[in-house]
């Protein structure tokens, strides 16, 4: 649980209460809130777990339009994702949305850290895409990423669905938006792009459609793109996950999908053609949870 008791008693009666801090934060519009409703809609599909197992002879999913999600809401053939955007799930959407906002435990207030972003990502053509932010919800990222390339050429853009770019706020001057879904083919817009960035993106996609967007990507690149992924790497041993891992490992198992261990997102690269060129910890000089990759064309 996320706080044991919402309500204390005062002091001057015992039939008289009054709200703590976490009951006044979910009281009103704020990201807690949100995360609250959120997760409310999936612990309604976890509980559909084992009915879903037995349907399935207790095999792991490997389509998001076939997963423990699609079974407890009656919505086979759809994503989690599709069935959110529909204008009857707006509250699913907009709590999913704000949720994203959060900043979690650990989390820092800027774009890793430790990636060298004015090294890494150096390029001449001031009209030349050089970030963009796939998936990237309402632009919480791309602020970030603004910040740590200040002087650097090349037009910063958010790619998302038009629904989701339509809840973009404040966002830095100059910052191209772009209403897409990144199952489709990339628009020429964003094309060449120095790099493509997927922060806790392919986590929600199994295999079957992670490959779908990998492949866009793909097909997008320059010969020095670079595409960053920002994910959890999971240790290569059971005995090293931690409570947290696993629970979220279970969570995206709901979705379809899985977090995945450095060697199996190497192997998820390979297959469209990518190659790991460097990796970067969230926090610098030390191995964590969440990392940077770096990727290029396989030469």
């Amino acid at each position: 649980m996320l706080v044991p008791e919402v309500f204390t008693s005062t002091s001057d009666s015992p039939q008289r209460y009054t709200p703590t801090a976490f009951g006044r934060a979910i009281a009103k519009g704020a990201p807690l809130r949100s995360a609250i409703i959120h997760f409310h809609y999936h612990f309604r599909s976890a509980v559909k777990f084992p009915d879903y197992f037995a349907a399935n002879g207790y095999q792991h999913p490997v389509d998001a339009r076939d997963s423990p999600f699609c079974f407890a809401y009656g919505c086979k053939g759809e994503t989690y994702f599709d069935f959110m955007n529909k204008p009857e799930n707006v509250k699913m959407f907009d709590a999913f949305n704000e949720t994203m906002t959060l900043v979690k435990p650990g989390e820092h207030n800027k774009f890793v850290q430790s990636y060298p972003v004015k090294e890494r990502l150096v390029i001449t053509e001031p009209s030349r895409p050089l970030f963009v932010d796939v998936g990237g919800g309402v632009g919480h990222q791309v602020v970030k990423f603004c910040e740590r390339a200040e002087g650097l050429p090349g037009v910063r853009m958010l790619l998302d669905l038009p629904s989701v770019i339509a809840q973009a706020k404040g966002l830095p001057d100059g910052v191209v938006t772009v209403g897409h879904s990144f199952f489709d083919p990339f628009p020429p817009v964003v094309k060449r792009a120095k790099a493509f960035y997927l922060r806790m993106l392919l986590h929600d996609w199994p295999e079957m459609q992670a490959l779908t967007i990998l492949t866009n990507i793909v097909n997008s690149m320059a010969e020095d793109s670079v595409v960053l992924i920002h994910e959890v790497i999971l240790p290569e041993t059971e005995t090293e996950v931690v409570h947290f891992d696993a629970k979220m490992d279970w969570q995206m198992m709901n979705l379809g999908s899985s977090e995945r261990t450095e060697a199996q997102w190497k192997d998820l690269f390979g297959k469209v053609g990518l190659e790991m060129r460097g990796l970067w910890w969230e926090e610098e000089g030390t191995k964590g949870k969440k990392a940077l990759m770096e990727l290029g064309l396989r030469k």
